[in-house]
């Protein structure tokens, strides 16, 4: 929609030209085109008497937006294990979102911090490396990704040192990357 700016009688040309040069351009988009935008002013008197056209052209530049938990906070904060027993991770509380995916890859990288061994098999569209290990990567779409944590069964973790038991016994570091899928600072 055009911008209307009306002056009053007193308006005289310094003022105009001040108003004109203090015009800006925001994008509130997360995922805006890259097609170069054009800007037009044009100046009536409101006595039939209209200026030369005055053309800009504007190229809007994309800027990555980092993917996060739609469920903020929703990590759990603990998950409980049986000792020496293969047991299923629960991370369907988790919601991935990178609203500038674009249907592109994420990275999901789970990592044990005391030692633990993770376990997970390719399947659903996501792609497993790092099994049988500490430090695990998924990798899917967004949908693929939300799909596979949601079902508990997928992903299972041991304990690296027989019999441990209690309380934080370890933790597994969960990082998001979408590996700059679009815009810059990816």
């Amino acid at each position: 929609d055009p911008l209307l700016i009306i002056f009053d009688a007193d308006a005289d040309a310094t003022a105009v030209q001040a108003v004109g040069q203090r015009v800006v351009f925001q994008n509130v988009s997360d995922d805006p085109s890259d097609l170069q935008r054009t800007l037009t002013m044009e100046v009536t008197d409101g006595d039939s008497g209209t200026s030369n056209t005055a053309t800009r052209v504007m190229n809007v530049t994309a800027r990555n937006d980092d993917p996060y938990d739609n469920n903020a906070g929703s990590f759990p904060s603990d998950i409980t294990v049986t000792e020496d027993v293969l047991s299923d991770v629960d991370f369907s509380s988790i919601d991935l979102q990178d609203p500038d995916d674009r249907g592109l890859d994420i990275t999901v990288t789970l990592t044990s911090s005391l030692g633990g061994t993770l376990y997970a098999t390719t399947g659903g569209g996501v792609t497993v490396t790092g099994n049988s290990t500490g430090t695990m990567t998924l990798t899917g779409s967004q949908d693929d990704l939300n799909t596979f944590l949601n079902t508990s069964s997928n992903i299972q973790y041991l304990h690296g040192t027989a019999d441990t038991d209690g309380n934080d016994a370890d933790s597994i570091l969960v990082e998001v990357n979408d590996n700059g899928n679009y815009g810059l600072n990816g």
